[in-house]
């Protein structure tokens, strides 16, 4: 997932409706677009983070071994497990209402944008 600049383009990655939940309470469980994934939305400091915590496919279908971060532009981390990746980073109120800055990782192409 790609880092974004609002909560509202996030959401849109995610395939959820973050804005007005995010002013209310944005912490739990939510599911990405086409439910591939849950994220787990969870206070990091001052800021949100969103944590992959299921896969709708946890397995490789080519290797059957656990998905990993294999699309990473960081040849380090490609072999990290995919559960357990922080894609939604430093998330925090812009001063606008239901707009929010900080960062999401695409990790289906491995790119980040920064917010």
């Amino acid at each position: 997932m790609k880092f974004m600049p609002t909560a509202t383009i996030a959401a849109a990655l995610l395939g959820v409706s973050l804005g007005a939940s995010f002013a209310a309470d944005p912490m739990g469980n939510w599911h990405t677009e086409e439910a591939k994934a849950t994220v787990r939305i969870a206070a990091c400091g001052p800021a949100l983070c969103g944590t992959i915590v299921s896969l709708k496919e946890a397995n490789d279908p080519d290797t059957g071994k656990p998905k990993t971060d294999k699309n990473n532009a960081d040849a380090g981390m490609r072999s990290r497990p995919m559960i357990g990746v922080t894609i939604v980073l430093g998330m925090k109120p812009s001063g606008t209402a239901n707009k929010w800055s900080g960062q999401v990782y695409n990790a289906e192409d491995g790119k980040d944008l920064f917010g």
